[in-house]
């Protein structure tokens, strides 16, 4: 029985550092990119649990940000598109 999990987003406008949690983190790793992503996948599954995007602001990609969430199959909630436009 899989267990539901409400995708999650984090801001951090401190470290601007944009967490998003699509599943239990708990045991994963990561693997960050050339562009300041990490991908966060289940160390038993190697299936996508979240997306970590450093420098969140600076990057101002948002929109190639949108398209990688879609692709991974991550629902885009009202809050990240605020998020995205407010900053």
């Amino acid at each position: 029985m899989r267990i539901q999990f409400t995708p999650k987003i984090n801001y951090d406008r401190r470290a601007d550092v944009l967490y998003v949690s699509i599943s239990d983190t708990g045991n994963s790793y990561g693997v960050e990119d050339d562009f300041g992503l990490v991908f966060l996948r289940d160390a038993n599954t190697d299936e996508l649990t979240g997306i970590t995007i450093l420098g969140f602001r600076k990057q101002r990609n948002y929109e190639a940000i949108r398209r990688l969430l879609l692709e991974e199959d991550i629902q885009i909630t009202s809050a990240l598109e605020r998020l995205m436009i407010a900053n």
